[in-house]
């Protein structure tokens, strides 16, 4: 009797090991996908928003080298580009660490690399590569939009694409796949093994100690039911959040964008904001101040604005923000200066005492219901440059 009691004890222990270890490992999976679903969509969204910048401005070039570079390159002024291009690559090496940017030719019906970032091979850069990427033909194809693909190293990547306003060249910017899940992976692993270490050290301890700990086994159970709810509820937090200013991300800025459109009939208005100065700051300084510039200056956004406002930061050194019931665009107006005014301030960061930087802003107001929330935050970009170049004032209304 005495050993059939210890068997039935023995098996309750074990299932008890497999249901809390099953439990757990569902949890930690479900939370660690979502934040990670969250984080490939705002990559996706970050590589798409870089290759419509770098195809806009080696665009613009072209069509200034072609009313100015003629002379240089009667044959074909987009050589002028070309060479601009490919000088400036051989500076830049990418952008995170397996980040790059891809230009490819289209001849003969065969796709050529131009230009790769990170060559392995210092000679590839000088010499032509058939590409076979899926990404570069549907650029060729007049497409434009973002894919998993595989690179001319046959790994697999998450690239954005677009055509360029010259037939003949293509653009992409990628970034392999395997960076954005070593984080995920590397934290799953962390997460499992300290999750099995709690779960052994419980079951030896009901083990040892018998049925007074059941209680107090229970309790730990409930513990670790609600701390878990609260990192998913922090990881939730997370997937919206900017990583270095905590504010609003891109991606959480237009939900909130599109939900105010639908729930609410009062007036809102975007601001478009560029902080000026602020890159001679970050190469003169180094990354640990401007990012610290960057988070100063995003809480300032937020003590300019209105509790029911919404800050958020959509790249680089550039912020929105969704102004909610607004009486008039002289409303708009008074809160854009205030933020002028708050942001020329001067800053305290580490040594440097006196920072100083300013902003440009464009203000767009939401008067056309048709109208889509990616093509109102681009009517406020829009006003933004406007604002940059002109030299009477910093803020313009789209």
């Amino acid at each position: 009797m005495l050993i059939f009691r210890q068997a039935i004890r023995y098996r309750r222990i074990l299932l008890l090991i497999v249901i809390m270890a099953l439990v757990t490992s569902l949890a930690t999976s479900t939370a660690l996908w979502a934040l990670y679903t969250s984080t490939f969509n705002n990559k996706k969204d970050d590589l798409t928003a870089i290759v419509t910048m770098k195809a806009n401005l080696i665009n613009a070039v072209a069509r200034f080298d072609a009313i100015h570079a003629s002379a240089s390159f009667p044959e074909d002024p987009f050589a002028a580009t070309l060479s601009q291009v490919i000088d400036a690559n051989q500076r830049y090496h990418g952008f995170s660490q397996t980040g790059e940017f891809i230009l490819a030719r289209l001849e003969t019906e065969q796709i050529y690399y131009i230009v790769r970032s990170r060559a392995e091979n210092p000679a590839l850069q000088k010499r032509a590569v058939i590409a076979t990427s899926a990404a570069l033909q549907k650029a060729f194809a007049g497409d434009t939009g973002v894919i998993l693909d595989h690179d001319y190293r046959n790994r697999p990547v998450l690239a954005a694409y677009t055509p360029l306003e010259n037939p003949e060249y293509a653009l992409v910017a990628k970034i392999d796949l395997q960076e954005l899940q070593a984080p995920f992976f590397r934290a799953a692993s962390v997460s499992l093994t300290v999750a099995l270490a709690l779960i052994m050290l419980a079951v030896y301890l009901i083990h040892h100690l018998a049925s007074p700990l059941i209680f107090r086994l229970e309790a730990l159970v409930a513990e670790r039911t609600r701390a878990l709810h609260d990192t998913n509820k922090e990881l939730a937090l997370r997937s919206q959040q900017d990583h270095l200013t905590e504010v609003c991300n891109r991606s959480h800025f237009f939900n909130v964008l599109s939900a105010s459109r639908r729930q609410s009939d009062t007036q809102r208005a975007i601001l478009f904001i560029d902080l000026d100065k602020f890159k001679p700051i970050n190469d003169e300084l180094g990354h640990h101040v401007g990012d610290q510039l960057l988070r100063h200056a995003a809480q300032r956004f937020v003590k300019a604005v209105r509790q029911h406002d919404t800050v958020a930061r959509i790249g680089g050194d550039e912020f929105a923000i969704l102004l909610n019931n607004i009486e008039t665009i002289h409303h708009a107006i008074e809160i854009a200066t205030d933020i002028t005014s708050l942001i020329q301030q001067p800053f305290s960061i580490q040594n440097h005492r006196n920072l100083r930087i300013g902003c440009s802003i464009g203000i767009a107001l939401d008067d056309n219901p048709k109208e889509t929330e990616e093509a109102l935050v681009s009517r406020a970009d829009t006003a933004m440059y406007h604002a940059k170049n002109s030299d009477h004032s910093n803020i313009a209304i789209s």
